[in-house]
C-alpha cells in the first residue's frame, strides 16, 4: 500500500508540475495559440467544404455519363430508325415500280425485244407462248384475207 502511495503522490506532483509549466507557457505565447487554433479551424473548413465539393463534382460527373450514354443510345436508335426507313422506302420504290409494270401497256413491234419482254417476269404474264400466238396469227389470216376473184 505504502508503494501504491508514494507512485501516486510522485505521479501527481509530477504530472502537477508539468500541468503548471504547460499553462504558464501558454500564457505566454496565447497569441500563437490563438493564430494555430485559427488555422487548424479554417483548415477543417476547407477540408469539408472540399469534400462537399468534390461530391458534387462526382454527382455531376455521374449525369454527364449518364446523359452521355443516353445520347448515345438515342444516335444508335436514330442510326437504326434511318436504316429501317431506307429499307422501307426502297421496298415501297420496288412495289411501285412493279405495279406500274403491270398497269403500263406494252407495244412492242420488234421480235428481239417481244423475246427480251417476254423472259422477264411482267413479260410473262402477258405474252402467250409461241404455239398461241401463231395460232392467232392464222386466225387473223383466215378472218381477214381479201376474197379471190
Amino acid at each position: 500500500m505504502f508503494i501504491l502511495r508514494a507512485i501516486l503522490t510522485f505521479a501527481g506532483v509530477f504530472y502537477h508540475n508539468r500541468l503548471k509549466k504547460i499553462f504558464s507557457f501558454l500564457k505566454e505565447n496565447w497569441k500563437l495559440f490563438l493564430a494555430l487554433a485559427l488555422v487548424l479551424g479554417l483548415a477543417g473548413y476547407l477540408y469539408f467544404t472540399i469534400s462537399n465539393y468534390q461530391k458534387e463534382i462526382n454527382s455531376w460527373k455521374d449525369k454527364y455519363t449518364n446523359l452521355q450514354k443516353s445520347v448515345d443510345k438515342s444516335s444508335k436508335q436514330a442510326a437504326s430508325n434511318k436504316a429501317d426507313n431506307e429499307k422501307t422506302i426502297y421496298v415501297s420504290r420496288i412495289i411501285y415500280k412493279d405495279r406500274e409494270a403491270k398497269q403500263q401497256i406494252v407495244y412492242v413491234t420488234q421480235k428481239e425485244k417481244n423475246d427480251a419482254y417476254a423472259q422477264t417476269p411482267a413479260g410473262a404474264t402477258f405474252c402467250r407462248d409461241a404455239e398461241r400466238v401463231r395460232q392467232i396469227d392464222q386466225l387473223d389470216a383466215d378472218l381477214f384475207t381479201s376474197p379471190s376473184p
